[in-house]
């Protein structure tokens, strides 16, 4: 890819508007800088959250959706809401790591719930050839 090419790229732009460096940005999206420089260079394509996490970076939030009202991305690359206090600040590797730790809650506990009906189930399933066995079938 050529350097004119390079800068036509979204991710790459959205970056440098961000005032941010390759390692930078990486760090601050939580990713390896060469993954970053694979999407700017073209030789991946270009990630969707990849980009909108570095639009926002770069940009006005409110001007992007008006439910951003307030919320701003400080130098330190975290996200704050004005209106809850600095502890809550999430940086978008933070709020995938957050993702994550939920989505495998979720799946633990669909798990829980098929072995609950599974055990159920089961139970059902004895008793009914208990009953038949005694030759009490319902």
């Amino acid at each position: 890819m050529t350097d004119t090419q390079r800068l036509d790229n979204p991710i790459y732009r959205a970056r440098r508007r961000a005032g941010l460096t390759l390692e930078e940005a990486a760090e601050w999206l939580g990713i390896h800088p060469g993954t970053l420089y694979r999407q700017e260079t073209g030789r991946h394509r270009v990630s969707g959250p990849v980009l909108r996490a570095l639009e926002l970076r770069a940009g006005d939030l409110a001007q992007m959706h008006p439910a951003w009202e307030g919320w701003e991305i400080r130098p330190d690359g975290r996200l704050y809401d004005q209106a809850l206090s600095a502890r809550m600040a999430r940086t978008p590797a933070e709020l995938r790591t957050i993702w994550l730790e939920l989505q495998l809650l979720a799946e633990h506990r669909r798990q829980i719930r098929e072995l609950q009906n599974h055990k159920r189930t089961t139970i059902k399933q004895l008793m009914h050839r208990i009953l038949a066995l005694l030759g009490r079938s319902k």
